[in-house]
């Protein structure tokens, strides 16, 4: 009589593992997915920005734009960066540990 008590024991929980894995799935699929996306969308203008600040460097190095109109900002974009390349690493481990080979 033990080992059928601890067989239904052990059926409730995978059930309850499934269905705290599908409550995870829907976070993945839904709030994550949409700061996920939000975040590309920040780190692409973010990248352009960037790319605008090197370029007005290159001017200036090249003597066609003045010095000054943008401040030193050098800092700034690495720590940004890294910090885009934090949250996009993180993203990833939590994708693989939620989704593993459906990932």
């Amino acid at each position: 009589h033990r080992v059928k008590s601890s067989g239904v024991e052990s059926l409730i929980r995978q059930v309850s593992y499934k269905d705290s894995r599908s409550e995870m799935q829907k976070w993945i699929d839904g709030p994550f997915d949409q700061f996920s996306s939000l975040c590309i969308a920040m780190n692409v203008a973010f990248v352009f920005t960037q790319l605008q600040y090197q370029g007005y460097h290159i001017g200036v190095d090249i003597g066609e734009v003045s010095h000054g109109a943008w401040p030193d900002l050098d800092v700034f974009f690495a720590v940004v960066e890294h910090a885009f390349n934090a949250w996009f690493i993180l993203e990833l481990i939590i994708r693989v540990v939620v989704e593993r080979l459906q990932f």
